[in-house]
């Protein structure tokens, strides 16, 4: 548990930092975004706070992992949610991003250790 909740946690801090600086970052607020509730900025803001809502989860379940939950539930739980992510990723981007493969080890190291 431990060993995937390291993975999590490196996935995450990843995640945001990256994700800022590769592409939050270089977005203009005044181009190309929708108005969202009248304002081109609000809509951006919607879209940078969106970003890193996947990280704040992912601290979650860091979290779960690293208090070594014995409950089956839990873990399956967790195990489940998971693998939905490496899969949704490898689909969504046809295993061009990397958070697939993340997820798919912490999913491994999940079910090795439950």
């Amino acid at each position: 548990m431990l060993a995937a909740a390291i993975v999590l946690a490196i996935t995450a801090v990843a995640h945001s930092v990256l994700g800022e600086l590769l592409i939050l970052g270089k977005i203009d607020p005044r181009v190309g975004f929708p108005r969202f509730l009248r304002s081109d900025v609000l809509a951006a803001q919607t879209i940078r706070a969106t970003w890193h809502l996947p990280s704040i989860l992912g601290a979650a379940i860091v979290a779960i992992l690293v208090h070594e939950p014995r409950d089956p539930f839990v873990i399956d739980a967790v195990l489940a949610t998971l693998v939905a992510c490496a899969v949704v990723i490898a689909i969504a981007t046809r295993l061009r991003h990397p958070g697939w493969l993340a997820f798919t080890i912490a999913s491994v190291l999940v079910f090795l250790d439950r």
